[in-house]
Order: structure tokens, then sequence, then C-alpha cells
């Protein structure tokens, strides 16, 4: 049995749900997203599947899932979800067991200011629970891997 909140953030180029309720995740980064030109850059699409985990007994009245970017100019939230969990919710799970809370984002287009972080918090009442972060890497197009040069940026 765990005594604190926590949770994971698999960051994504999307997220699909299928039938049966299965997500689909496409495009998972790892530690890095690494893009490639001059800041600021469009991607079409980012996503964040989060999962957070919170003892049954934790008592919370407000929960709150965010994702920050930090690009060097300050943290900017870019999105942000609260969440209401009653207690009939709580009550119908076992004592010592967790309440499980999964929230998608898709953010369409996503703007990468510069190098820098997107970060993910969940915040119960005033507690903060980190989520996990992605570090954003910018390259100059002639550091794109060949394997990758079939496709060529335009450049103005």
């Amino acid at each position: 049995m765990t005594e604190f909140p926590y949770g994971n953030t698999i960051f994504c180029d999307d997220i699909r749900f299928e039938i049966g309720g299965k997500a689909s995740l496409m495009g998972c980064f790892g530690a890095e997203l690494r893009a490639f030109g001059q800041a600021p850059l469009m991607l079409s699409s980012l996503a964040a599947f989060v999962s957070v985990r919170i003892p049954q007994e934790m008592a919370f009245q407000k929960l709150a899932v965010v994702l920050v970017a930090d690009f060097g100019d300050g943290q900017k939230e870019v999105a942000r979800v609260e969440l209401p969990v009653e207690q009939k919710q709580r009550d119908s799970i076992e004592a010592g067991q967790l309440l499980s809370v999964d929230v998608p984002f898709r953010l369409s287009p996503f703007i990468i200011e510069g190098e820098g972080f997107l970060r993910c918090r969940a915040y119960l009442d005033e507690l903060e629970v980190k989520l996990g972060s992605l570090r954003v890497a910018i390259q100059g197009v002639d550091e794109i891997p060949p394997e990758f040069k079939v496709v060529i940026p335009a450049t103005s």
C-alpha cells in the first residue's frame, strides 16, 4: 500500500481511442522531443496521456492536472483540467486501494517557442504531485539524421 499520490505522463504525437476503452498512443517520445529547424516551430499535434494514482484514504477536495511549458522565458500553463472527485467514487474503492484517474490531453497545433521542458503536475488541493517531464531540444536542419532526409523541410 502506498501512502502518497503518484503517477506518470507519456508524451506522444496523438492519442486514439478504440472500442473496448483502450487508448492507442501514437509516436511516443522517450525523455526528449527533438525538433529540427529554428524556433518557433509548429507541431501539428502534441498529446500527453496522464495517469494519477491516489490512495483511497487521502482527503482532498479538488484535483487539477496541468501541463506547463518552460522554454526559457518562464513557465506558461498550456493545458489544465479540473476534475470533480465525489465521495461516492472514493467509497466504491476498497480501503488500501488506489483511486485511478487517467487524463488525455491533445494540443493541436502546438508551438515550440524554444528549447526547454514540458512538465505535467497534479494538484490535490495545494499538494503538488510531479508526473513527469519532456525535454524539448531544437537542432538545425543540417543536423537531420540521414535516414530522415527523405522529407526536406520547407525553408523561407
